[in-house]
């Protein structure tokens, strides 16, 4: 998500921490653009509440701008800066400042976070502000109503207190003189390594804002130009990543309990029928104990059924239990709140 860096007075300050309507405003609008796939688990459940809540709005949102692969509303974020309101926190107020800079000709400034191709869809987006009236009246509206469906609950309530304070913690960590890489969550896109030279040149040169939200959980953006970037994030952010481990971890512990090929020949062969170890071991000329070994982890793991046949016990194994223990490894791994931002 894209955006020339809103100007501040404090000048002679290199990172600020604090929290912004507009920013909520742009996150809010780019969850609910997103289609519902793209979301991590978290986001689709909010997202799908807001569709069952506010479906019109939802419809109004994705359906507003021509362009409709280019979720984010990096326009939002250049009239922002035009209109020096990052730190604006009244919606009616915010509002009129932006929609007074759109009737102005902008110039997009490079985007270094983002595709060559965003820049021209945002140029595109502030022509057609400038150019029609009417769209600009519709944008304040739907800006007012996101605001008082989706913002306001939380902005309004103990989750803009949070986001406040986690503000006024990072600005005091700061002053201590900790480093930002420390204190922002250790996945954030910003300090992928990518970004990080236009993180470097931001704070030698520029600004870097960091914004933490109130309106999502573990949401996570970062836009800026060469010497400015902007980074937010929800107070979960920082959790994605053990998140990310423990689900890694549960689909390399079932990957292991097959990745031995006389297990998985042991596993084979009970699907078809029920065994003993003493037949497995003679069937695979195997010791008893290797055989017990392996199937130890096997029925640990869930995958065998055992019955008793006087006094021998019997090992089977049901192939679509099987199935469903492989399905279960793979969609650990390409679940989207492991492959997703």
């Amino acid at each position: 998500m894209p955006a020339e860096l809103v100007r501040d007075s404090r000048a002679n300050t290199r990172i600020i921490a604090t929290v912004s309507l507009p920013i909520e405003v742009t996150f809010a609008l780019f969850m609910l653009s997103k289609p519902e796939r793209t979301h991590d688990r978290a986001g689709a459940e909010h997202i799908a509440r807001l569709r069952e809540e506010h479906p019109d709005l939802v419809e109004r949102v994705r359906g507003f701008w021509p362009q409709s692969d280019y979720f984010e509303w990096g326009e939002l974020l250049l009239l922002t800066n035009e209109a020096e309101a990052l730190l604006e926190d009244d919606i009616e107020r915010l509002t009129g400042r932006l929609m007074e800079v759109a009737q102005r000709p902008i110039d997009v400034p490079e985007l270094p976070t983002e595709p060559p191709e965003v820049r021209t869809y945002i140029a595109a987006r502030l022509d057609l502000l400038r150019a029609e009236p009417a769209r600009r009246e519709r944008l304040a509206a739907l800006i007012r109503d996101v605001w008082e469906a989706v913002i306001r609950p939380h902005w309004e309530g103990a989750d803009r207190a949070d986001a406040e304070q986690s503000a006024a913690r990072i600005a005091r960590q700061l002053e201590s003189g900790s480093e930002l890489t420390r204190i922002v969550p250790a996945n954030h896109l910003g300090l992928r390594e990518g970004n990080r030279a236009l993180l470097n040149a931001a704070i030698r040169n520029g600004r870097v804002y960091i914004v933490p939200m109130s309106v999502t959980t573990s949401g996570q953006c970062v836009f800026g130009t060469a010497d400015a970037l902007l980074i937010s994030f929800g107070p979960e952010a920082g959790t994605r990543v053990k998140r990310r481990r423990e689900q890694a971890e549960g689909a390399a512990s079932k990957f292991k309990v097959l990745s031995d090929p006389t297990r998985v020949a042991l596993l084979s062969r009970v699907l078809q029928n029920p065994t003993s170890i003493t037949d497995l071991a003679v069937y695979f000329d195997l010791s008893q104990p290797t055989v017990s070994v392996h199937m130890k982890m096997l029925r640990e793991a869930g995958l065998l059924e055992s019955t008793r046949s006087g006094a021998v016990t019997l090992y089977s194994a049901s192939p679509e239990h099987v199935r469903e223990f492989v399905r279960q490894a793979g969609e650990a791994i390409c679940d989207d709140d492991l492959i997703g931002c």
